[in-house]
């Protein structure tokens, strides 16, 4: 029992100051940085001491923006498992207007990492026909390929330790990057070892964050540092996009039905049918519970409209000079 104490208040005080660095940080970057001796856009974020510039609570990014006399950095690490869910599905775009405006119009703009969209899959019961909690894992890496698939079973430790390993196997098959709007390379897809010197590369740490670091040479956008010009930049998280699906029927109680669940009647199984939540959420203790079941119970759900919204925000940037 005292172990058990001793934990709980070790979780306890680490949330707490994780709750305090979010409080304390702005919404936005405001400073221009230089950047640190010898960065790498490794995904390790070993020379940013875990040391963010802002807390950006739309797209639930810490980040930082910095430069040294060759590229622009972005560094961004997300603690949220929801978070980091919806990362996987769809990539994080940054778009950079040097004109200083808030348009995505004419901006350079990459995506990383770059999720080929495939069926959307669906399951309810673990291999043998038992049910049991749900893991969701997004990207190709999954066991079988597809964006989205239901893993069954285990307990929380076991599921948490699952789909770590399962977020890095994918992001290991992530091999591309999506541009658009470079005058010197077309748009489309390039891969992460580019001769354009673009560099992008995620990891996740042993907590599970996300953790992603991009450099973009400046001559690639039309700048150098003697530029005094301010930049716009937009990052947004796509989330999942399933081609066919609609999400507003779903938050009316229509499309999908009961037939997603997986945990019984109070999961959304077979027997809940009619009304129920406006949402299709996945317990992560007790099933999938589909837009027809009834209402979900407990804390950890799996919130299908805030996967499949992106969510973005806008900064302002003028090149530090050393």
């Amino acid at each position: 029992m005292k172990k058990l104490f001793t934990i709980t208040s070790i979780l306890a005080l680490s949330s707490l100051a994780v709750l305090a660095q979010e409080k304390k940080l702005k919404d936005v970057q405001e400073t221009s940085l230089w950047a640190p001796a010898g960065v790498k856009a490794d995904g390790k974020l070993t020379e940013w001491n875990d040391n963010f510039q802002a807390f950006n609570k739309s797209t639930k990014l810490y980040y930082t923006v910095s430069n040294d006399e060759k590229n622009v950095y972005f560094v961004f690490k997300s603690a949220d498992m929801m978070n980091n869910n919806k990362i996987a599905a769809g990539g994080i775009t940054i778009a950079v207007n040097t004109d200083g405006k808030k348009k995505t119009e004419n901006a350079y703009s990459l995506t990383y990492p770059f999720v080929v969209r495939q069926n959307f899959q669906r399951g309810g019961q673990r291999p043998g026909g038992a049910p049991g909690g749900a893991v969701m894992v997004m990207g190709g890496g999954a066991p079988g390929g597809g964006n989205m698939r239901m893993m069954m079973g285990g307990t929380q430790g076991q599921m948490d330790s699952a789909m770590l390993a399962m977020r890095k196997q994918s992001l290991a098959q992530a091999k591309e990057i999506k541009v658009a709007g470079f005058k010197d390379i077309p748009d489309s897809l390039i891969s992460l070892y580019n001769e354009y010197g673009v560099k992008t590369m995620a990891n996740y740490d042993d907590k599970g964050n996300y953790q992603y670091e991009v450099a973009i040479p400046l001559k690639l956008i039309g700048l150098t540092t003697a530029s005094t010009n301010e930049i716009a930049y937009n990052v947004k998280v796509n989330g999942l996009q399933i081609p066919g699906l609609n999400i507003g029927d779903l938050a009316m109680g229509g499309g999908m039905g009961g037939g997603m669940g997986g945990g019984g009647p109070e999961a959304g199984g077979p027997a809940a049918g009619g009304g129920g939540p406006r949402v299709v959420t996945m317990r992560m203790n007790g099933g999938f519970a589909g837009s027809g079941g009834s209402a979900p119970r407990g804390n950890n759900t799996f919130n299908l409209q805030e996967m499949t919204s992106p969510s973005d925000f806008w900064g302002k940037y003028t090149l530090a000079k050393k």
